[in-house]
């Protein structure tokens, strides 16, 4: 006689057994967990199935399953740990994953299974991605990527209950001896090798790795970063899933050193605290096309420094088709999607990059949810030669070609409400790199400007009769200047900053 015992639930359901030993002999008994419960098994208890246990999954949704120490699970058929997968109407879609089983095999997936070599990656990452031969063991701790592209549940079968992953894991992981300037040196794929949660504010990182973990979208093929301490961008989640595979970075050349897992890591609630910083002062820029979006945080901190340090974290990029790409750079040349730099005093400015292997109409907005409520936000284009002022519009949008330069536009940061650049709509007067401009995109070809020192002393005066970008040619020292405007629409004194 076969008994199914399912625990039907809707919503998120916990489970705890206690119990010295919960024990189901009814012959040919099936065990079915249904996604988003969550189950422990106390210390020293026993789950005994005579029959099957199955941890389904739903969508791309799992159980969260957690043995405690001294615990057994006792299985006289199969155990079942389900992970599903999202398809998509694309040509590629792939899904990073780890295994839960200790004897798990490649041969539980019908579609195509890749592991990656750090060595090879370092140049280009795609160079750093071989193909899984059959009947290949799959280790756990490892990462592995799984190209699927339709709906579909991963089964990973064991025959013995015990070797549902549990207890301390071990994954070696290098930087190779390769030249410092290759961009992709030292990631290395990895993964969540438990049937539950793991919190990544728990984790112990090992001396000269990165603490950011990078997680593929698989939604949009984009790679989600989450910070130690909570910095998150694309929708990074400091709770890793079950079986969820990721990047992590090794920061010395020719290193080889290992990342450990344990249980002290694995959770089921997404309610834990923060051991580090709590008083986050971040800008987020967002770059969108349609549904596709990219993220980079600018991070101000007065301990921070301007070259790259362990506060930074490092731009992964990604060549979906069409996905935009928004970075900045340390001082010292480092492409960055997280940059702390210290908080603006008076004015700052950072050059912004953006690239995408698409041509096409894109847009870029700021997120001030966890800025300073004092922070002016300024946007440059130089290929257009224009500034935005974020505090008057929400987002920019702007048509892009693979050929534009990457350093197209520039972040302009004031904390003083008269800090350049001030402007009208179609009137703006800046400097950027030392340089004085003036952009008339006005329907007034007739404009008056004077500008002064902080006597009052008149430096220059000149009359502009035309549209467009006009470069002024003059040698201005970093200094603090008063600046006069007038034209038929427009009549206005207002203070510029010459800072290079």
């Amino acid at each position: 006689m076969k008994i199914i015992i399912i625990f039907n639930v809707k919503g998120f359901f916990f489970i705890t057994i206690f119990l010295i030993s919960f024990e189901l002999f009814s012959q040919d008994a099936i065990v079915y967990m249904p996604a988003k419960t969550f189950v422990t098994i106390g210390s020293g208890a026993i789950l005994h199935v005579n029959g099957n246990l199955i941890l389904g999954s739903q969508n791309d949704t799992t159980v969260s399953f957690i043995q405690e120490d001294l615990s057994r699970v006792i299985v006289t058929d199969t155990a079942i740990v389900e992970r599903g997968m999202l398809g998509c109407n694309c040509s590629w879609n792939y899904h990073y994953v780890s295994s839960p089983i200790g004897d798990g095999n490649r041969n539980s997936f019908k579609s195509k299974v890749y592991y990656y070599l750090e060595n090879h990656g370092s140049i280009f990452m795609d160079y750093g991605w071989r193909a899984m031969a059959a009947n290949t063991s799959l280790i756990p701790g490892n990462g592995f990527s799984v190209l699927q592209l339709t709906d579909t549940t991963l089964q990973f079968k064991a025959f013995d209950g015990d070797s549902i992953n549990q207890g301390n894991y071990s994954v070696p992981i290098s930087c190779s001896n390769v030249p410092a300037y290759l961009r992709y040196k030292g990631y290395n794929l990895i993964g969540n090798p438990y049937p539950s949660l793991i919190d990544w504010e728990l984790v112990t990182i090992p001396a000269n790795v990165r603490d950011e973990v990078y997680t593929l979208n698989s939604v949009n093929e984009n790679y989600a970063v989450y910070k130690q301490g909570g910095l998150t961008i694309n929708k990074g989640w400091r709770y890793i899933p079950p079986m969820q595979g990721f990047f992590v970075k090794v920061d010395n050349l020719n290193l080889t050193t290992n990342f450990n897992f344990s249980n002290s890591i694995r959770v089921h609630d997404t309610i834990g605290f923060w051991k580090k910083r709590q008083n986050l002062n971040y800008l987020k820029i967002i770059a969108t096309q349609q549904d596709l979006y990219d993220e980079t945080i600018i991070d101000f901190s007065d301990e921070s420094q301007l070259i790259f340090e362990s506060k930074d974290a490092y731009k992964l990029k990604s060549n979906s088709a069409g996905l935009p790409q928004i970075y900045t750079k340390s001082e010292d040349g480092i492409e960055l999607c997280i940059n702390s730099i210290p908080f603006p005093t008076v004015r700052q400015k950072i050059d912004l990059f953006f690239e995408s292997n698409s041509a096409g109409s894109f847009r870029i907005k700021p997120s001030y949810e966890n800025s300073d409520p004092f922070l002016e936000v300024f946007l440059e284009d130089r290929l257009e030669a224009k500034i935005m002022d974020f505090s008057q519009a929400d987002s920019y949008q702007f048509q892009y070609n693979i050929t534009d330069r990457k350093d197209r536009f520039v972040l302009h940061f004031s904390t003083d409400n008269h800090a350049d650049p001030i402007f009208d709509e179609n009137i703006n007067l800046y400097f950027s790199d030392g340089k004085l401009f003036l952009s008339n995109q006005s329907s007034d070809s007739h404009i008056q400007l004077k500008l002064f020192d902080l006597t009052g002393r008149v430096l220059f005066q000149s009359t502009y009769n035309q549209i467009g970008m006009i470069s002024i040619d003059q040698q201005l020292p970093n200094a603090v200047y008063i600046a006069k405007i007038q034209s038929k629409s427009l009549q206005k004194n207002f203070k510029l900053t010459n800072i290079q």
